[in-house]
């Protein structure tokens, strides 16, 4: 179908189906392809002018270059251009605090992982009314890296409940 929408000109048909393929991707843990799949459907939603569009591929672009295989320095680059979509879309800010602190806790920096957990977590309650689970699910990791697996399993508890 991305043939018959690039024809059309249908650029919020495109941000959609590559979404599509970067869920496929996701599925088989190809984040690398995923996202590849995504930075096409932030192209194609920020032509349509689709907000809503641009924050799932930007946050799921960015996820996916958490758990694949790219060097930190990518990841931090793909981080740096959350951060920069933040000014546009505010509701960004929750995650792009979230996933520095992923990072930061992949480099052994697990204070300030923390700091900006929470930090997103209190972002996501003053924008949202509420915290996502995903940022749950991050802190969750954060605390499995540092090896406070308790602490990791209050947070994955509190993710699961959060649906």
């Amino acid at each position: 179908m991305i043939p018959e929408l690039e024809g059309l000109g249908d650029d919020a048909g495109l941000a959609i189906a590559f979404l599509l393929r970067a869920n496929v991707r996701w599925m088989v843990c190809q984040f690398s392809d995923a996202k590849e799949e995504c930075d096409r459907a932030i192209v194609s939603a920020r032509a349509a002018g689709d907000g809503q569009w641009v924050f799932v591929a930007t946050t799921m672009g960015a996820t996916a270059g958490l758990l694949g295989s790219a060097p930190v320095s990518e990841v931090a680059a793909v981080l740096d251009q959350v951060d920069a979509e933040a000014v546009t879309f505010p509701s960004l800010r929750p995650f792009a605090s979230g996933a520095r602190g992923s990072l930061l806790a992949m480099l052994g920096q697990f204070d300030e992982a923390r700091r900006l957990s929470d930090k997103g977590m209190r972002l996501a309650t003053e924008l949202r009314g509420s915290v996502n689970p995903g940022l749950y699910e991050n802190r969750c990791r954060i605390e499995s890296l540092a090896g406070d697996h308790d602490a990791a399993e209050r947070f994955v508890g509190r993710s699961s409940t959060s649906w």
